[in-house]
């Protein structure tokens, strides 16, 4: 398939190395069952592969939206996936609309394999279409596609030569298109370089960009792993149970709610859990915090099967392709007490009280700061987040730091009040802070469309498994990146009442440590369901912005809202260092983004959209 293809693309042909990996693919799949097939490519490689897949019998081999012609335009095949997306919409609502009124329901056609090359790279909302097309495999279904690599040296020479030959494109790095799979929920994502340019010696490609022309992106909804867990499940919620009681274990949050026998659970699927659940780097240490409830045979048996999954673990690619970490960074600076009283307030627009009660669970280990005490602030009733967010932001007018958190949120940063004290203390212009977003907003105001995404956060959408969405660092030299976006999964402004002078900067070590911060044991609050913090200073100042519920009245774009605000008046929008850990855990329901959700980007762009200066 050639689109808009350059001379360094015509010279490499991508339908044959497709077609190869989908062949290594089916020579090892089951073919006891029919088997249903979905291409959009031209029509040409869908004969090709067409040949490969052999389809016999009850097989479905759908290449009705293929297209004739080897050359499409940009244009053309955009508007081919807008049309599928929109299909796939159709289809999804009847289906579950005749659900809802006990008609008898319109069974969605499920495939085994879907192929559709260079998808994410031309969609409009290629995390819409990834999500729709997610839902229509089978439970070891696969998807196959390939999109441009962002970061191949010839592309990049010809932007900075001011070429504007690839801006009807969205153009990914290895992170960036294996972040976007994990965010439309798929749980087993393999990232292949293809198209290696020969002629590349290593010292070129490693100065001047990656030496592949493409990504290959096979994607899977669930592990093996994630299908044995799923099966063995004994009772509804079980595996949600235990995987509650191990992260909270994980991180000394009481568990004695939990009806878990942990010592009852077969030594191979508590393996599979800690494997599937936990991340690798606390592996150890959730192992030592089990040993007390485990007989010794048992924990030495778990530590075993352990070990085997983890050499049955397929390398991480982007080990190799990492840059160079150096060996010291600047870290977040301890704050000096100030011997004052302080708040912070935490305000959550809640609506499941189960979701809600499990995030503050985690709110109330954090350690606090000698003088500094907190409040809850749950919103119920809210008819928008903006709406409620600034609902709380009048209740909590006299707090020091207002923490927006969204109710399915685990802190697990148990540092994270002196962190933010630190933070607004390095400099007044910082207003906000986030975990994850982008230094430049994209011409389509989606923050994950941007070229150069910031901060982590582990995401947990279902029981049994994680992904962490991992993006870049600060500078080394720096423990703070500014952005001009952040998700609204955490957002923590400065309050008004913060005391700008009265605590210090570290002016000699970057060690916590060393500077000895004394803390008076685990954060003390309380839900305050109906009143505002005890009345504080409340003048008028620069950081008293409100929330946009004029415009942003549904539950999208508040957040790159509240972050324009913030800049316009000058204030700064930041993302930590979080080291070599994650501040937190987001733990939402798996559905299809919001139809709504395009409506309120437009409004986002007709606000700010002049404002904005996308990066290529």
């Amino acid at each position: 398939m050639s689109i808009g293809a350059p001379h360094w693309l015509r010279s490499y042909d991508l339908d044959s190395d497709i077609l190869n990996s989908i062949q290594n693919i089916l020579s090892g799949a089951d073919r006891k069952s029919p088997r249903h097939v979905y291409v959009l490519t031209s029509l040409d490689f869908a004969a090709e592969l067409h040949e490969i897949v052999s389809p016999a019998g009850e097989d479905i081999f759908d290449d009705s939206d293929c297209y004739e012609e080897f050359f499409i335009t940009a244009a053309d095949f955009a508007r081919r996936l807008e049309t599928l997306t929109e299909n796939l919409a159709a289809a999804e609502k009847l289906s579950l609309r005749r659900r809802n009124e006990t008609a008898p329901a319109t069974e969605l056609l499920r495939y085994d394999f879907i192929i559709i090359p260079r998808l994410a790279e031309f969609a409009l909302d290629a995390h819409r279409l990834l999500t729709l097309l997610k839902n229509r495999l089978t439970p070891t279904g696969v998807l196959i596609t390939a999109q441009l690599n962002g970061n191949y040296h010839a592309l990049l020479k010809e932007i900075q030569s001011g070429q504007h030959r690839f801006f009807d494109r969205h153009l990914y790095g290895q992170r960036e298109i294996t972040n976007l799979m994990y965010a439309s929920f798929f749980k087993d994502v393999t990232v292949l370089p293809i198209g290696t340019d020969e002629n590349l010696t290593g010292s070129i490609a490693e100065n001047t960009g990656d030496s592949n022309r493409f990504w290959l992106e096979i994607c899977r909804p669930h592990t093996p792993i994630v299908t044995a867990l799923k099966a063995g499940e004994q009772y509804p919620g079980e595996n949600a149970a235990i995987t509650a009681y191990l992260r909270r274990r994980e991180y000394d949050i009481e568990a004695s709610d939990l009806a878990i026998d942990i010592g009852a659970i077969p030594t191979r699927r508590l393996a599979l859990f800690i494997h599937s659940v936990i991340a690798d780097k606390h592996k150890d240490r959730l192992l030592t915090k089990l040993s007390p409830f485990l007989p010794e045979k048992k924990l030495a048996a778990l530590r075993h099967s352990l070990d085997e999954l983890a050499e049955d673990d397929i390398p991480d690619f982007f080990d190799e392709f990492d840059e160079f970490e150096p060996e010291t960074v600047a870290e977040i600076p301890a704050p000096i007490p100030d011997g004052k009283q302080h708040t912070i307030a935490f305000v959550t627009c809640v609506n499941d009280e189960a979701r809600y009660a499990e995030c503050c669970r985690y709110l109330k280990a954090i350690d606090m700061p000698r003088g500094w005490s907190a409040k809850l602030l749950p919103i119920r009733g809210a008819v928008s987040m903006a709406e409620g967010y600034e609902t709380g932001r009048q209740m909590a007018r006299a707090a020091d730091i207002i923490v927006y958190l969204h109710q399915d949120v685990l802190v697990v940063n148990k540092n994270l009040v002196s962190n933010l004290i630190a933070i607004f203390s390095h400099s007044e212009k910082i207003g906000l802070v986030g975990v994850i977003g982008c230094r430049r907003l994209p011409e389509t105001g989606i923050w994950w469309d941007g070229r150069r995404m910031v901060g982590q956060v582990l995401h947990a959408c279902e029981p049994e498994s994680i992904a962490l969405a991992e993006h870049h660092e600060p500078a080394p030299d720096r423990f703070i990146q500014g952005v001009e976006a952040v998700d609204g999964l955490f957002i923590a402004a400065r309050g008004s009442a913060f005391p700008n002078n009265g605590i210090k900067k570290s002016e000699t070590s970057l060690n916590e440590k060393s500077l000895g911060i004394a803390f008076d044991g685990k954060l003390k609050c309380e839900a305050s369901p109906s009143g505002e913090l005890p009345e504080g200073r409340r003048g008028k100042s620069i950081y008293d912005i409100p929330w946009r519920a004029d415009l942003f009245d549904g539950w999208h774009f508040y957040d790159s809202s509240i972050c324009r605000e913030y800049r316009r008046r000058g204030l700064s929008v930041v993302i930590p260092r979080q080291g070599k850990d994650f501040w937190c855990i987001h733990c939402p329901t798996e559905k299809p983004l919001d139809p709504a959700y395009h409506r309120y980007r437009q409004r986002f762009l007709r606000e700010y959209g002049n404002e904005l200066r996308p990066e290529v």
